[in-house]
């Protein structure tokens, strides 16, 4: 079997670059965990999604929001012990994320806590610890459903850390460029007590030195950092007292300049970029909320290799893990405070809390994001209608004075839906009429008649943006804006130099398939920075609503339980490609190269969603489907494509909007399309199928995830796409975290270790926490049992 190309990700993996402090930390192995519905104490290690221990139901209210996950109190626990010197230290515990509703006692005082979700917050144990042995619980709160429109997750589900410092401290450190010709940076300190050093480091060796809080160094041929030649440097800070040093940090940092006008458009060390970006939730698929910073190093991987050079957090704040790996292996950022303002989306969502809290999450994202130079704009927002009153208008220029004040280097942008902003100023709210309405409300209908609408229902949100009226009512909210982020209003892209010279703007939200018409006015227009696709990877939760798939059930419109997934992303939740993934490659790489994607062959009808344009997968292996019509999509940058079937040429055809499409009959073999930039073929599985166990990657340490790729192939290795059934996993030596495939609709879970496969492919995460040999054995009906072997080595 063919492995993932993660040579990148491998490098960076190997060079340990998280940074680290003096008397920081891991506090995530050996918490009880429990909840108010399940009692039994179990021991967990975070992080740790508790949704994922529970039962999905179709009594779930509002359930095809989160994938139909109940909510729940859930409970944590660990004791840990205090020596009587520590009782004189300054100890905290950072939590990076906890959904949601938080509270944190210490020997049963309470310590603080954090209502949102998805912000990073630390808690103080001074004066809280006793000498010898310490309870430290957590209480999470997300009873209350729905509360958010995709799948959250819940619990502890982001890594925490204990940090153990003097009472003289670095209570923060803060680094910025001030130019790149000459490069020089500043690098501001607060901490209490003492006094502060700073040595700048590229790899091992010094290249410059500053004494004092705030510094301001000069680095000689500096290399720059940018998606294309992500280069980091270490600041080392040092808090002396009496000339010893009682503390140091090292802090990772790029040095990036940004800038951006509308007849320039955005330009990063004086360069103009263009952002190919994809939005992405903040799930890890089959490892559900779970962050782990292997995962976001083979996702961000993974998206590289697709073209991609930019990723719209959506819609909250990323973790630390995520922004690390975009800082490492080269990623724009924009990162998103909240989905939500004040008004509704979901009855028990976070707008309950946000004016109670919208300063201090401010404050604390810009900490959190200030460093990484992967992040290249803050979002205040998506696809709010406050802006059309108005208290909300001023509510957003508010927001983006605080965001400026915090931090003045970087633009403030929002994903604004025009629609949305006129449709409230018209009183009426999108979301709650969305949340009450059904789909197929209005009586059976045919799938012809349902794949219209949608079609239609995609063509009316473009066309209304386009009326007067709403250009006059979301203009004010877009002028205040440093960058104007459009939610699905492309049709205006032409239109803004002329009717609004001065601003910036960027499709911040937009339809897939309509990439290569986007990318076309990407490229013509100054003042258009680039396109983020929805979605880029696909998610739990928001069930159906990007997905296409084959039924004859009569009731295919009303998406219920056990629905699942989206179905909507490029790339599927394992981070195999459609075709949409395809033709971003072919339009963002512009290679020449040919990438086949063929339509999944059915004889149920076709159901289509108004977020996808494209279902093909790159497979030319359909068992018993011999003689049907397949539908086959190469894209390519090319301006033809020659496509032959077993050594024969089914036809020539010249390339439009990236893609040339053939109708041919199916039959077993090789498919081959040739471009002037090369070649592609997909070749039929033959023979028996069976199971293959394949690592992504040829070395694991302990304690680093573990990916294998399960497939169903044929005896020459290729994935036989027309045989799914349910396979089992079995760990020994390890523990597994995660089994699972793209299938929309099932009653599995992925902690269960059974799991259908989706167009013969399935994946496991494991992790072993010691070195020695793990075990796999997988099985499933029909199949002889494979059985695979894994060597660890020693500690990460």
């Amino acid at each position: 079997m063919k492995k993932t190309n993660l040579n990148l990700l491998t490098g960076v993996l190997a060079a340990g670059l998280t940074a680290c402090s003096t008397g920081q930390q891991d506090f995530n192995e050996g918490w009880e965990f429990w909840s108010d519905s399940q009692p039994d104490r179990q021991v967990v290690d975070l992080p740790h999604d508790a949704m994922q221990t529970e039962t999905r139901s179709a009594d779930v209210p509002e359930g095809r929001h989160n994938g139909f996950y109940p909510g729940n109190v859930y409970h944590y626990e660990k004791t840990f012990n205090a020596s009587a010197d520590m009782l004189q230290k300054h100890v905290t515990l950072k939590f990076d994320g906890v959904y949601r509703n938080s509270k944190v006692l210490v020997n049963g005082q309470d310590a603080g806590g954090y209502q949102y979700g998805y912000m990073p917050f630390e808690v103080c144990l001074d004066g809280l610890l006793k000498a010898g042995e310490n309870v430290i619980r957590v209480d999470v709160d997300n009873s209350e459903m729905p509360n958010s429109r995709w799948y959250s997750g819940a619990g502890i589900y982001r890594p925490v850390v204990l940090c153990v410092q003097e009472k003289d401290y670095i209570e923060d450190v803060r680094i910025s460029t001030l130019s790149i010709a000459p490069a020089k940076v500043a690098v501001q300190t607060s901490h209490q007590g003492g006094e502060i050093s700073v040595s700048l480091f590229e790899g091992n060796t010094k290249v410059a030195e500053a004494e004092g809080d705030k510094v301001e160094l000069s680095v000689e041929g500096a290399k720059l950092w940018s998606a294309e030649h992500p280069n980091l440097y270490t600041a080392v800070v040092e808090l002396k007292k009496d000339g010893k040093t009682i503390e140091v940090q090292e802090k990772r940092f790029g040095i990036r300049q940004i800038s951006w006008n509308a007849q320039d458009g955005l330009l990063v060390n004086g360069e103009k970029v263009l952002l190919k970006g994809g939005c992405i939730h903040h799930d890890n698929g089959i490892l559900g909320a779970a962050e782990y910073k292997d995962a976001d190093l083979r996702k961000v991987a993974i998206m590289k290799q697709y073209g991609f050079n930019a990723i719209r957090i959506s819609h909250n704040p990323a973790s630390e893990a995520l922004l690390e790996a975009c800082d490492e292996l080269g990623m724009y950022v924009m990162d998103e405070l909240w989905d939500m303002w004040y008004i509704t989306k979901t009855k028990y969502d976070y707008s309950n809390y946000f004016r109670a809290n919208y300063q201090e999450d401010i404050r604390r994202f810009v900490k959190h994001d200030f460093n990484h130079p992967s992040v290249i704009m803050y979002s205040i927002g998506n696809e709010v209608g406050e802006p059309a009153q108005e208290e909300g208008l001023a509510l957003a220029k508010d927001l983006i004075a605080r965001l400026h004040q915090e931090d003045a280097s970087r633009p403030v942008t929002a994903g604004i839906n025009i629609m949305i902003v006129g449709l409230t100023s018209m009183g009426q709210n999108l979301f709650a009429t969305a949340n009450s309405a059904q789909m197929g409300g209005q009586g059976p209908m045919t799938s012809e008649q349902y794949n219209q609408m949608m079609v239609a229902s995609s063509e009316g949100m473009m066309n209304a943006v386009m009326m007067p009226m709403m250009d006059q009512v979301a203009s004010p909210v877009l002028d205040a804006l440093d960058i104007a982020g459009y939610n699905y209003a492309s049709k205006r892209y032409p239109l803004e130099g002329n009717l609004h010279p001065e601003r910036v703007i960027m499709g911040s939200e937009t339809f897939p398939f309509q990439l290569a018409e986007n990318w076309k006015m990407v490229e013509e227009l100054p003042y258009l920075i680039g396109d983020f696709m929805w979605t880029a990877w696909d998610y739990i939760g928001e069930i159906g609503l990007g997905a296409w798939y084959y039924s004859d059930d009569e009731n295919f419109a009303n998406k219920e339980f056990p629905w699942h997934l989206n179905g909507g992303g490029a790339l599927d939740i394992n981070g195999n490609p459609t075709s949409e993934a395809l033709l971003a490659k072919a339009i963002f790489t512009k290679d020449n190269k040919p990438y086949m994607g063929v339509q999944p062959l059915h004889k149920e009808p076709l159901i289509k969603s108004m977020w996808r344009g494209f279902n093909g997968i790159p497979s030319w292996s359909w068992q018993d489907c011999e003689g049907m019509m397949a539908t086959v999509e190469v894209f390519t940058s090319a301006p033809s494509v020659k496509l032959y079937l077993n050594d024969k040429l089914i036809g020539e055809k010249e390339v439009t909007d990236y893609v040339a499409t053939f109708e041919v009959p199916y039959e077993a073999g090789t498919l081959k399309a040739v471009t002037s930039g090369g070649e592609q073929t997909l070749t039929s599985a033959t023979g028996k199928v069976g199971i293959t166990i394949a690592p992504e990657k040829d070395n694991y340490k302990a304690g680093e995830l573990i990916y294998l790729d399960i497939n169903l192939t044929g005896e020459n290795g290729e994935v036989e796409s027309k045989a799914d059934r349910e396979l089992n996993v079995q760990v020994e030596c390890g523990e597994l975290l995660g089994f699972g495939s793209q299938t929309l609709i099932t009653t599995n879970t992925f902690q269960s270790g059974t799991y259908p496969t989706a167009y013969g492919r399935s994946l496991a995460v494991l992790k072993a926490k010691q070195a020695g040999t793990v075990k796999v054995t997988v099985s499933g009906e029909g199949l002889e049992t494979e059985v695979a072997t894994l060597s660890i080595t020693g500690d990460k």
